[in-house]
């Protein structure tokens, strides 16, 4: 199941799934693109896709269901966004060595500058506005 700011529904993109055309917020295009596997498919519950989001009967019968679908979910993802690029969170392998220095207490050159770095990163991601959403418990 997949958590995520919907964001603006303003200028939408075309996701395509199975074959099929479907209108996206940019938020949840940047996600699926993100998550996609380069090999196989990948299945995954997606409130904006899964509920028909204009038929409010099934919408609030759904909504409904929103705690027990997140609670059986196999595997939950949270998407906060598109990170920026100077935040560096893909250079994980470089990221996990200085880790292990950091916390191992091994000298290693430039730390002081990964440090805040990783202050930076942990910054961004508390900021995210997904923390503030009112599903973010129940998810």
């Amino acid at each position: 199941a997949l958590s995520y700011i919907w964001g603006s529904k303003g200028n939408p993109l075309n996701i395509e799934l199975n074959s099929t055309q479907t209108l996206g917020t940019r938020n949840l295009h940047a996600a699926l693109k993100r998550l996609r596997l380069p090999d196989k498919p990948r299945i995954l519950w997606v409130d904006a896709i899964c509920i028909n989001q204009t038929n409010m009967v099934e919408k609030g019968h759904q909504v409904s269901l929103m705690g027990e679908i997140y609670s059986k979910t196999s595997c939950g993802i949270i998407f906060f966004g598109e990170e920026p690029e100077q935040l560096g969170f893909n250079e994980t392998l470089e990221e996990r060595r200085q880790l292990q220095s950091f916390f191992t207490g091994s000298p290693s050159p430039g730390l002081e500058a990964y440090h805040s770095e990783a202050i930076r990163a942990l910054k961004w991601l508390g900021e995210r506005p997904w923390w503030k959403r009112i599903w973010t418990v129940q998810e």
